[in-house]
């Protein structure tokens, strides 16, 4: 889209999280990813979400949650635009239109080019979540998209 600012692309992307920080709010990271967490988020979320968590929920066998942070003091102070959580494990990301950007403080950068292939974001997510909670990978291929009960030996 020509025109749009980065802030307009974040929020068309991920939507908007219903706890706004004011200039000059600080919190420290986990207190400011625990206002993320509970707070009351809108109930559509956009076409990108969507799609990221059915993909997300292919590659993992389970419901994945996802809180948008734009606007608090996760986004301002510490990076982190988007949270998916997973297991009690949160995975973060940073959505950017700058292509020249190769650093986050998030867990996951994603480029807008990056929505262009939106199963391929999932896997990454997805790879993230696995790592994190010691399990074996999630498979890069788009053939293997199934539940894979080997992922999920020695839950419950």
């Amino acid at each position: 889209m020509t025109g749009e600012t980065g802030g307009l692309f974040e929020e068309r992307v991920l939507g908007v999280c219903a706890v706004v920080a004011r200039r000059g709010d600080y919190l420290p990271y986990d207190a400011a990813m625990e206002v993320v967490l509970t707070a009351r988020q809108p109930p559509i979320r956009t076409p990108t979400v969507t799609r990221i968590l059915r993909e997300l929920r292919i590659l993992l066998g389970e419901t994945i949650q996802f809180r948008s942070a734009l606007g608090s003091v996760l986004d301002y102070m510490h990076g982190v635009d988007g949270v998916f959580v997973f297991d009690g494990v949160t995975v973060t990301i940073d959505v950017t239109k700058n292509t020249a950007k190769d650093a986050t403080k998030a867990d996951v950068l994603v480029c807008e080019e990056d929505l262009g292939d939106l199963p391929a974001l999932a896997r990454r997510i997805a790879r993230e979540f696995e790592r994190r909670l010691g399990r074996a990978q999630v498979s890069p291929s788009p053939v293997q998209r199934n539940r894979n009960p080997a992922l999920h030996a020695g839950r419950r």
